[in-house]
């Protein structure tokens, strides 16, 4: 199963700054690639030249700019690139959010399921 990540298309995406933001995404696919071993990262072209001005070697199995042909974005409307990548995928996937950490992997009884969450948000339900 594929490890999804979504960079921002601008700014740094509630992090302090671009290297904080930078930081977390590194520690955080680096714990995700203990488990799968193939870690994506959607960006568009701005966010790929972030990943490549970075001092980390973040080794993802591939940087996909798609986010360049989202057709709406707002930063304060962070979600819909999310959706945006969701709806390009054709096999299973787990969206991991860059200040998610995966310690300890997730459980094979979660994997099997058709779909698994973070955790409940009871007010947007």
């Amino acid at each position: 199963m594929r490890v999804l990540y979504t960079l921002p298309k601008s700014g740094h995406g509630g992090f302090v700054d671009m290297k904080s933001q930078l930081l977390a995404l590194y520690v955080s696919a680096k714990v995700a690639n203990l488990y799968f071993p193939k870690i994506v990262i959607y960006c568009n072209n701005w966010g790929s030249s972030q990943l490549e001005k970075s001092d980390h070697d973040f080794s993802f199995a591939e940087i996909d700019t798609s986010l360049e042909n989202c057709p709406y974005y707002d930063e304060a409307q962070w979600s819909i690139s999310k959706v945006f990548i969701y709806s390009l995928q054709k096999e299973p996937f787990i969206h991991c959010d860059i200040d998610a950490f995966m310690w300890g992997g997730i459980p094979e009884q979660f994997l099997e399921k058709r779909f698994i969450f973070q955790n409940f948000e009871p007010l947007t339900c």
